[in-house]
């Protein structure tokens, strides 16, 4: 916003301007008129004072204005993943970006599960997660605004793929016996369900459930 004030044609010197008690800054005098731009008045009805320092032919002199400023209605606010597409377990981040100045939070989510909730540290938020499931996920960034800014929302689709697990296979005896009792056990990362099918070439020996 600039704000102008006019004092006599043949007046120098500067004009100072305050909102409040907040320096908006000063304006040299030139053709009668002083200008300054600023762009941090605060949300409501400003009363904006105009202060002119006199010269060797003027005296002093005030002017006052008042400012409506109104909260931002567009909002900008983008979602990016760290990982996209990502595997099952893995950790992924999602960081929004607000608009400068913003304050406040952001909460993250996918579908209805909340993923947790960053706060805003110079203009992104952030949160980590490995607990995606696999999957087109609909993530969505919400922030909930502030005193100068209104809420906004931002979204992407995550697509979490099926992970490859990595196992080993040990066993009690070996070398054993013929018609000796040996087992064998297949050991997976521990968030891997389902079961285990052990085979001799191409004969099954038996299956197993995973268990921790």
């Amino acid at each position: 916003v600039t704000i102008t004030a006019a004092v006599s044609s043949n007046a120098t010197g500067t004009v100072t301007f305050t909102s409040g008690s907040q320096n908006l800054g000063s304006g040299t005098m030139s053709g009668g008129k002083a200008t300054v731009t600023t762009s941090v008045l605060p949300v409501g009805t400003d009363t904006i004072t105009a202060s002119y320092g006199g010269d060797a032919n003027d005296n002093t002199a005030t002017g006052t204005t008042t400012q409506t400023v109104t909260k931002s209605a567009t909002t900008s606010l983008t979602l990016t993943s760290s990982a996209n597409p990502s595997t099952y377990g893995q950790s992924v981040t999602f960081t929004a970006t607000v608009a400068t100045g913003a304050t406040g939070t952001v909460t993250f989510t996918n579908g209805a599960t909340t993923i947790g909730t960053g706060t805003i540290s110079g203009n992104t938020a952030t949160v980590t997660t490995t607990t995606l499931p696999v999957g087109s996920d609909a993530i969505k960034a919400t922030y909930g605004g502030d005193s100068n800014f209104n809420s906004a929302t931002a979204s992407l689709t995550q697509t979490v793929n099926k992970a490859s697990p990595t196992g080993t296979l040990t066993w009690a005896t070996n070398p054993s016996a013929a018609n000796q009792s040996v087992t064998f056990t297949a050991t997976l990362p521990t968030t891997v369900a389902g079961a285990v099918t052990f085979k001799n070439g191409s004969t099954t020996l038996g299956s197993s459930t995973v268990t921790n």
